[in-house]
């Protein structure tokens, strides 16, 4: 009986400890994605209001039609260096 009580709580801690880990992914990954929505704005010319996640394909959809994986687009952005040179750049001096 003390065994199986001794599992349970210890079920119980092990869940609440990765809810409570999971509010700190999200903050990183909406950081990232303001990044990738901005870049998208920028190098396709589409408004932002027009750039809607779609959490369950774990995609970008622009204008409501075109889809884009977020892998893709993190792979477009991390060799985006001309991209990172004039509009981080600028957006980095407006900010300050």
């Amino acid at each position: 009986m003390k065994k199986s009580v001794f599992i349970g709580v210890s079920f119980l801690i092990i869940l609440g400890c990765s809810k409570q880990q999971s509010p700190q992914v999200e903050s990183k990954q909406l950081e990232s994605g303001e990044k990738l929505v901005n870049y998208l704005h920028i190098t396709t010319s589409t408004p932002k209001s027009e750039i809607k996640y779609n959490d369950t394909k774990d995609s970008l959809v622009l204008r409501g039609w075109y889809k884009v994986a977020i892998k893709d687009v993190q792979d477009q952005y991390n060799n985006a260096n001309e991209y990172k040179a004039n509009y981080e750049k600028n957006i980095s001096n407006e900010n300050n």
